[in-house]
């Protein structure tokens, strides 16, 4: 899979890279000149999935803090950053709240449920954008983040990969250094997902996910994996990211979401977190954006993922 040269050096600069070609020492060997680790065929899809569910079994809802730090073009070809502070929700299967704000005033707040997602811009007019799951963002809605608020919950490594028994639902592959296992399923709109997996932890190092045509659309790096504090529960924690790095290949655009005081979330997630009308009265929207209305989001039809190009 390649990227274009705008995206390649946003790659470089967040340290997004292409798993078996970067310069860390392998195996006693460094740069070009170390060796292939020794392998056999991949795990299968069913294997790889059962590994990594067991890890995020107890994490049905994680609470966090987080800071957010965006660089993005704007529509001038200005290039602008931005740096907030917040807090992320989720609630499984597919409940998210992101909120980033300055000087204890929130400016946005992202979220989904099962059906919808949506988008509070709250610095100045208070607009609230909603969309089901086929809806594309509009470019007003991507100003700044970039990354589509559904296509947040697969870059976090908290939810289970699907396990359907009857029919193969993925594939797997090796990286092209041998020591990251990719793992590829359906994704949001006709496109595919594909999670980078140490191994032995089956803690995800990257994903990757692309739309309908095979085309990369954002690449991540999950990185300083913490803890997660489970209430009541003396057994050895799961892990979850403390920095995700995601560029959004097609903008160049980048978001870095750095988590700490990561917990299960059992006393501080609100379900009006993911209730879109609660929220909307709350911050006494102004006006409300359907986006379905503005732009037709449909993918092409759901079916068995295809292998996705090796890296």
């Amino acid at each position: 899979m390649r990227y274009g040269r705008g995206a390649r050096a946003g790659l470089a600069l967040a340290g997004v890279l292409a798993a078996g070609c970067h310069d860390q020492q392998v195996n006693g060997v460094r740069g070009g000149e170390r060796e292939r680790p020794i392998v056999g065929p991949p795990p299968s899809y069913s294997e790889a999935a059962a590994g990594y569910n067991e890890r995020v079994e107890r994490l049905t809802s994680l609470w966090a803090e987080a800071v957010v730090e965006i660089d993005w073009t704007d529509g001038e070809g200005t290039a602008r950053s931005e740096q907030g502070t917040g807090v992320l929700q989720v609630a499984r299967p597919r409940r998210l709240a992101l909120s980033v704000g300055k000087m204890g005033e929130k400016g946005l707040w992202i979220g989904c449920d099962e059906r919808r997602w949506w988008w509070f811009e709250l610095y100045k007019k208070k607009i609230a954008h909603v969309g089901s799951e086929r809806a594309a963002q509009s470019s007003g809605t991507r100003a700044g983040l970039a990354v589509h608020p559904l296509d947040l919950l697969p870059l976090l490594g908290v939810l289970p990969m699907p396990v359907e028994p009857e029919r193969e639902l993925g594939s797997t592959q090796w990286s092209s250094d041998g020591t990251l296992l990719g793992v590829s399923t359906r994704g949001r709109a006709g496109g595919a997902t594909r999670v980078w997996l140490d191994p032995e932890s089956w803690e995800p190092r990257k994903v990757e996910l692309f739309d309908a045509r095979d085309e990369v659309e954002v690449v991540a790096d999950l990185r300083d994996y913490d803890f997660v504090s489970l209430r009541g529960d003396g057994s050895i924690a799961p892990r979850a990211p403390g920095l995700i790095w995601a560029l959004h290949v097609p903008t160049g655009a980048s978001v870095r979401l750095y988590l700490s005081a990561h917990e299960d979330g059992a006393r501080r997630i609100s379900p009006e977190a993911f209730d879109f009308e609660a929220l909307s009265r709350r911050f006494a929207v102004e006006r409300v954006i359907q986006e379905d209305e503005r732009r037709d989001g449909s993918g092409a039809p759901d079916g068995p993922t295809r292998q996705l190009p090796p890296r």
